[in-house]
Protein backbone atom coordinates (compact mmCIF):
# COMPACT_ATOMS: atom_id res chain seq x y z
CA UNK A 1 0.00 0.00 0.00
CA UNK A 2 2.49 2.60 0.52
CA UNK A 3 5.50 0.98 -0.84
CA UNK A 4 5.68 3.87 -3.04
CA UNK A 5 5.22 6.48 -1.11
CA UNK A 6 8.09 9.07 0.03
CA UNK A 7 9.41 9.41 3.68
CA UNK A 8 9.64 12.78 5.31
CA UNK A 9 11.56 12.41 8.68
CA UNK A 10 9.86 14.54 11.36
CA UNK A 11 10.88 15.64 15.01
CA UNK A 12 10.38 18.88 17.41
CA UNK A 13 12.03 21.98 18.61
CA UNK A 14 11.24 23.97 21.34
CA UNK A 15 12.66 27.11 18.82
CA UNK A 16 12.18 27.40 15.65
CA UNK A 17 14.29 30.65 15.17
CA UNK A 18 17.40 28.91 17.07
CA UNK A 19 16.82 25.39 15.12
CA UNK A 20 16.46 27.75 11.66
CA UNK A 21 19.47 29.06 12.84
CA UNK A 22 21.61 26.18 13.24
CA UNK A 23 20.10 23.92 10.72
CA UNK A 24 20.26 26.95 7.90
CA UNK A 25 23.56 28.96 9.15
CA UNK A 26 25.57 26.56 10.93
CA UNK A 27 25.27 23.44 9.09
CA UNK A 28 24.36 25.01 5.95
CA UNK A 29 21.39 22.86 4.87
CA UNK A 30 18.37 23.76 2.64
CA UNK A 31 16.09 24.90 4.51
CA UNK A 32 12.33 26.01 3.78
CA UNK A 33 11.29 28.75 6.23
CA UNK A 34 7.46 29.25 7.54
CA UNK A 35 6.85 31.36 4.91
CA UNK A 36 8.02 29.56 2.10
CA UNK A 37 6.36 25.86 3.48
CA UNK A 38 3.42 27.85 4.69
CA UNK A 39 3.32 26.62 7.94
CA UNK A 40 3.32 28.59 11.05
CA UNK A 41 5.52 27.72 13.12
CA UNK A 42 7.22 24.74 10.96
CA UNK A 43 10.32 24.42 8.58
CA UNK A 44 11.39 21.91 6.18
CA UNK A 45 14.89 20.47 5.54
CA UNK A 46 15.73 19.80 1.98
CA UNK A 47 18.50 16.94 1.30
CA UNK A 48 19.67 15.32 -1.86
CA UNK A 49 18.08 12.45 -3.50
CA UNK A 50 14.57 14.21 -3.09
CA UNK A 51 14.55 13.25 0.87
CA UNK A 52 13.09 16.20 3.34
CA UNK A 53 12.80 16.21 7.33
CA UNK A 54 9.83 18.43 8.74
CA UNK A 55 10.89 20.15 12.29
CA UNK A 56 7.82 21.58 14.31
CA UNK A 57 7.68 23.96 17.56
CA UNK A 58 6.13 21.68 20.06
CA UNK A 59 5.31 23.44 23.45
CA UNK A 60 6.57 20.44 25.50
CA UNK A 61 9.34 19.38 23.39
CA UNK A 62 11.80 17.39 25.17
CA UNK A 63 15.01 16.06 23.63
CA UNK A 64 14.98 13.07 21.72
CA UNK A 65 16.85 10.00 23.66
CA UNK A 66 17.95 8.73 19.95
CA UNK A 67 19.56 9.96 16.57
CA UNK A 68 16.37 11.59 15.04
CA UNK A 69 18.55 12.57 11.76
CA UNK A 70 21.96 10.98 10.03
CA UNK A 71 24.04 13.29 7.57
CA UNK A 72 26.29 11.23 5.40
CA UNK A 73 29.62 12.75 4.92
CA UNK A 74 32.49 11.46 3.00
CA UNK A 75 34.48 12.27 5.61
CA UNK A 76 33.90 12.19 9.22
CA UNK A 77 36.98 14.24 10.06
CA UNK A 78 36.44 16.76 7.96
CA UNK A 79 32.87 17.36 9.01
CA UNK A 80 34.09 17.75 12.46
CA UNK A 81 36.53 19.69 11.90
CA UNK A 82 34.19 22.53 10.17
CA UNK A 83 31.64 21.93 13.33
CA UNK A 84 34.31 22.96 15.39
CA UNK A 85 35.29 26.12 13.39
CA UNK A 86 31.55 27.03 13.90
CA UNK A 87 31.73 25.99 17.57
CA UNK A 88 29.85 22.99 17.63
CA UNK A 89 31.14 20.10 19.41
CA UNK A 90 30.64 16.23 19.11
CA UNK A 91 28.91 14.57 22.05
CA UNK A 92 31.50 12.27 24.13
CA UNK A 93 30.38 8.98 24.05
CA UNK A 94 32.15 5.52 25.19
CA UNK A 95 32.47 4.06 22.13
CA UNK A 96 34.27 7.71 20.41
CA UNK A 97 37.74 9.11 20.92
CA UNK A 98 38.74 12.20 21.69
CA UNK A 99 37.74 13.89 19.53
CA UNK A 100 34.20 12.42 19.71
CA UNK A 101 34.53 10.38 16.94
CA UNK A 102 33.67 6.04 16.74
CA UNK A 103 36.33 4.68 14.94
CA UNK A 104 37.27 1.04 14.40
CA UNK A 105 33.52 -0.31 16.52
CA UNK A 106 32.40 -3.02 14.87
CA UNK A 107 29.58 -2.96 12.50
CA UNK A 108 29.96 0.94 12.59
CA UNK A 109 31.45 2.91 10.14
CA UNK A 110 33.64 6.20 10.89
CA UNK A 111 30.72 8.51 12.91
CA UNK A 112 29.74 11.24 15.16
CA UNK A 113 26.90 12.90 17.34
CA UNK A 114 26.23 15.99 17.64
CA UNK A 115 22.76 17.79 19.22
CA UNK A 116 20.71 20.74 17.72
CA UNK A 117 19.87 23.49 20.11
CA UNK A 118 16.58 21.94 21.53
CA UNK A 119 18.84 18.85 22.48
CA UNK A 120 18.01 16.50 19.67
CA UNK A 121 20.82 13.65 18.82
CA UNK A 122 22.23 14.02 14.83
CA UNK A 123 24.59 11.79 14.03
CA UNK A 124 26.98 12.39 11.13
CA UNK A 125 28.50 9.44 9.51
CA UNK A 126 30.50 7.75 6.26
CA UNK A 127 28.34 5.24 5.57
CA UNK A 128 26.51 5.38 2.33
CA UNK A 129 23.41 4.19 3.34
CA UNK A 130 22.29 3.01 0.46
CA UNK A 131 23.88 -0.78 1.34
CA UNK A 132 21.66 -0.99 3.49
CA UNK A 133 19.18 -4.34 4.07
CA UNK A 134 16.47 -3.92 1.13
CA UNK A 135 18.18 -0.23 0.19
Amino acid sequence: MFKEAKAVATFSTNSIDDALAFYGTTLGLDVLGPDTIGVEDAFALRFAGDTAAFVYLKDDHVPATHTVLTLTVSDVDAAVDALDAAGVKPEPLEWTDERGVARGVEGMPASAWIKDPAGNWICLTEADMTDLPGA
